[in-house]
């Protein structure tokens, strides 16, 4: 497999180890939010207090003991270029100016402030992306179940959905491409859905390895009777509810023991569609009902007023897709969050912080950071959206399956946090960004790539599949 990707292009090979260098050196040792922090903190101790899944912890941990600082941020920026140098090496035989076209587009990918300063930061939403990109690259190559790219693709995508949920999400439709990659000769709908079938069953079993795998790793979790993303998730909507809806809730609330008058106040002060974190005041109101009854107040508001938590998804999602420009909503994150440690000491982590547990902000923190700024037109959700329509249509024109793979899986992901999420950070859409390069680029260098209706003899090349 090696043989055959390393060799169909060595100058586009090149150009992508180049860009993977820039952008490492650039972002040296990598950036580190709140939830990043907490994640190393988690997978060094194996004491887990937050609702982040242990699987990226674990892994981010491991590669710090045995690399070193930075060497995470480099493998999650590897990822992405690995992806990229995939969807472009069937163009090795393609003409010189086909070939300077997919160079510039490659730089351009790279380059953009999202992709540059996202793929220097060490995040699970961007981990998750990168991950789900390379396995569809490589699902996309998948000629039988036994390969070794389906096998990789399988891993990768198993992956994804342990370090961010939405990653099943992806992980379907790298299965469904790898088993639309198999039927070399079209053999129909029945053919296609028992390939189907046999990638979710071996992704499925992946996953169950993977877990019992990250459970050795864990000394203690912090048990809860349902998922503390849940939860938030809920607190969210219910003070979203209470902010817009024109009823009376109060014969709701007092099924539940609650003052009507000081948690619809609460919310509707401090309610923002921008983010729960602004909901400060209102987990102390809830407290007395515990987790399980603030998701049965969820879903009791919820049916008590839909309308209400309709506006209140739509004002929350017209802020994730929209601009950055008020400062409201995070565009990216550049340095190390060091006050996280507080945090986690405060709940109880037995862990001594030494000076060197983190890595120092990277020398180019205050540049990267005016990149961003300076681009902040470039971090507006509606604009990828537009994108991916783009790619989705030229793909379906194209009858580039891994294209349309791309688009459908980042729209489904977006479209996720637009029911659940809980802040505008807009590294939720960037899956999004990442996708639209990578389609640019698969539907430049492959060109058509569906098989033919009729069952003729195939083999794939690598710019597409020929029939004989």
């Amino acid at each position: 497999m090696i043989r055959r990707f390393a060799l169909a292009s060595p100058a586009l090979a090149l150009v992508c180890a180049a860009l993977w260098g820039l952008t490492v050196l650039a972002n040296w040792p990598g950036h580190y939010s709140v939830d990043s922090v907490v994640q190393l903190v988690e997978g060094m101790t194996g004491y887990y207090v937050s609702y982040n899944p242990p699987l990226m912890g674990q892994l981010l941990a491991f590669v710090s003991r045995v690399g070193g600082h930075g060497a995470f941020m480099g493998l999650i920026a590897g990822l992405y270029f690995a992806a990229l140098y995939l969807m472009v090496a069937g163009a090795g035989r393609a003409g010189a100016s086909r070939k300077v076209l997919i160079a510039v587009l490659l730089v351009a990918a790279a380059l953009n402030p999202v992709s540059f300063v996202y793929n220097g930061t060490v995040w699970k939403d961007v981990f998750c992306a990168n991950l789900l990109l390379l396995a569809l690259a490589l699902a996309d190559r998948s000629r039988k179940w036994a390969s070794v790219e389906t096998l990789l693709a399988v891993l990768l995508c198993s992956m994804a959905a342990l370090v961010r949920q939405q990653g099943a999400i992806g992980a379907l439709a790298v299965c469904l491409l790898a088993a639309y990659r198999q039927q070399v000769v079209w053999a129909g709908l029945r053919a296609f859905a028992l390939s189907a079938l046999r990638m979710l069953a071996l992704t499925v079993a992946c996953v169950a390895l993977l877990q019992s795998v990250v459970r050795v790793g864990q000394v203690e979790v912090e048990q809860s009777p349902v998922p503390k993303g849940l939860v938030v998730a809920a607190r969210f909507d219910i003070a979203g509810i209470l902010r817009f809806t024109s009823k009376d809730p109060t014969p709701v609330l007092r099924n539940y023991k609650l003052d009507p008058e000081q948690l619809v106040g609460l919310a509707r002060h401090s309610y923002s569609p921008e983010r729960v974190d602004t909901l400060a005041s209102v987990p102390d109101a809830l407290a007395r009902v515990g987790d399980p009854g603030i998701l049965r107040l969820w879903q009791d508001l919820a049916t008590f007023d839909p309308a209400a938590l309709c506006r209140h998804k739509l004002a929350a999602a017209s802020r994730l897709l929209g601009s950055r420009s008020d400062g409201a909503c995070l565009p990216a994150h550049v340095g190390v969050a060091a006050e996280a440690l507080t945090i986690v000491a405060g709940l109880g982590v037995p862990y001594r912080f030494g000076d060197d547990f983190l890595p120092e902000p990277s020398r180019h923190a205050g540049s990267l950071w005016r990149y961003v700024q300076q681009s902040l037109p470039a971090f507006n959700g509606y604009l990828w959206a537009a994108g991916l329509l783009l790619v989705l249509v030229a793909g379906l024109w194209r009858r580039n399956a891994l294209a349309i793979a791309l688009a459908l899986a980042a729209s489904a992901h977006v479209a996720s946090f637009l029911v659940i999420g809980v802040a505008c950070d807009f590294r939720y859409i960037y899956f999004a960004v990442a996708s639209v390069w990578a389609g640019v680029l698969a539907l430049l260098a492959c060109g058509v790539g569906l098989p033919p209706s009729r069952p003729e003899r195939q083999h794939s090349t690598g710019a597409g599949i020929e029939t004989h």
